[in-house]
């Protein structure tokens, strides 16, 4: 996706985070996705998107509309060592619709979302264990 415009609305007291993409995507087709995720104390995530877009569904299968799930694990789950990665996944009931989003998608927000003072202060007994 070619964003345009993306905005980001934060619960923290739910620990949500609620977003906006609107741009051009990778079928060239014009629209806006809605990506809800809450993320847990264990540093899990779990959300879910909707896409609606211009395109007919003559030129990609089902057409406007993409919709799924996902979920990011990070490693630190699995190692006793800090570690920075996750692991994500992701379901989509069909692959050929348009509003498809390049995963490795990088906005400022992603980057520097961990910076936020809420999720500092929620994270800062793991930071000096």
């Amino acid at each position: 996706m070619n964003v345009n415009l993306e905005l980001y609305k934060e619960f923290p007291r739910q620990g949500v985070i609620a977003q906006v993409m609107a741009g051009k995507f990778l079928a060239g087709d014009k629209g806006a996705t809605l990506d809800v995720s809450r993320r847990f104390d264990s540093g899990l995530r779990l959300g879910f998107f909707a896409t609606r877009t211009n395109v007919s569904a003559q030129e990609f299968g089902e057409g406007s509309f993409d919709e799924g799930i996902y979920f990011q694990i990070p490693h630190d789950l699995f190692f006793t060592n800090y570690s920075v990665g996750q692991v994500f996944f992701g379901i989509h009931p069909m692959t050929r619709d348009g509003g498809a989003l390049l995963v490795q998608h990088k906005s400022l927000y992603s980057i520097t979302g961990n910076t936020a003072k809420y999720e500092i202060l929620r994270d800062w007994q793991h930071i000096s264990d």
